[in-house]
């Protein structure tokens, strides 16, 4: 469970980078008829708050497994 949780945040990090650039407007994409469509800007703000504490977590995750192993091969004392 550990490294599917580890996966899914690095991979909705990834998003991070387009987030950013259709908010100010670079690589938006066109509707039909040719005109931009555009989020609204609190939306994108939103969006990048969240994917930054996705990135956060995903550090943390790495700090933890790098500072503790793996948690399931250790035993507990009784």
């Amino acid at each position: 469970m550990y490294w599917l949780l580890m996966i899914a945040t690095v991979l909705s990090v990834l998003g991070l980078p387009g987030q950013v650039a259709q908010l100010f407007g670079i690589g938006t994409p066109t509707g039909l008829n040719g005109q931009a469509i555009h989020e609204p800007v609190l939306l994108a703000v939103i969006e990048i708050v969240l994917e930054l504490c996705w990135l956060a977590v995903f550090v943390w995750m790495v700090r933890a497994y790098r500072r503790y192993g793996p948690w399931a091969q250790k035993k507990v004392p009784a």
